[in-house]
């Protein structure tokens, strides 16, 4: 049997201990791997101060010259991002 993950926590209780870090060290678990991006991404940018990502990004896959639909994932945050804090 394999040692168990931080991926392997269940999403409620990922979102939980991720709500407890400041906002840096959210960004860098969102970076680690897709599990994390998925849960950490949207509590991150709801700290700088985009309530909604779901709502406010503008998400567009596209998969042109990379080997999977996500890998070429583009998100255009453009439209909101002078209501964002600063980060430091």
């Amino acid at each position: 049997m394999s040692p168990a993950t931080l991926s392997d926590l269940p999403v409620e209780l990922l979102l939980t201990l991720f709500q407890q870090l400041n906002a840096d060290t959210i960004l860098n678990i969102g970076l680690t791997c897709r599990v994390h991006n998925r849960i950490a991404i949207p509590l991150f940018l709801e700290r700088m101060g985009m309530p909604n990502p779901e709502i406010l990004a503008v998400i567009r896959p596209g998969h042109a010259g990379y080997a999977d639909k996500l890998t070429g994932l583009t998100i255009n945050f453009a439209p909101v991002t002078a209501t964002l804090k600063p980060l430091y």
